[in-house]
């Protein structure tokens, strides 16, 4: 799957960005903010503190009791695929809705794509 993902990843980039020019190269990147990396920070402060009073202890140190080394690493090479398909589904998707505005949208266009496609298909695998 993991292979799978990282092919069809990398066509995706290399196709766009050939074609559409999309992601730019450039210095045209705004800087992040102070407080967008404190806020950052606080948020992943605040989801290690949740995990851990779910799993009694990190969520790695839990996750790697009873595998092996190989079931450990292909397991994080996973989670790392799956991380760079959400935010392909965000980037593209709020680019795709900005296109057809033809401006740029204050409204998180491209999470709430995420949350259609992803939250749907997750949803649906637990009933």
């Amino acid at each position: 799957m993991v292979f799978m993902w990282a092919f069809f990843i990398g066509v995706l980039l290399l196709f766009s960005r050939k074609h559409y020019h999309f992601p730019e190269r450039g210095s045209k990147r705004d800087k992040i903010s102070s407080k967008s990396w404190i806020v950052t920070l606080a948020c992943f402060i605040g989801c290690k503190i949740m995990t851990f009073i779910d799993w009694h202890t990190l969520k790695i140190v839990g996750e790697a009791q009873g595998k092996t080394i190989f079931q450990f690493c292909a397991q994080y090479l996973y989670y790392i695929f799956e991380v760079m398909l959400v935010i392909l589904i965000i980037i593209y998707g709020q680019k795709v809705i900005e296109s057809l505005l033809q401006k740029e949208s204050p409204i998180p266009f491209g999470g709430i794509i995420l949350a259609m496609t992803w939250g749907l298909f997750i949803s649906y695998q637990e009933e």
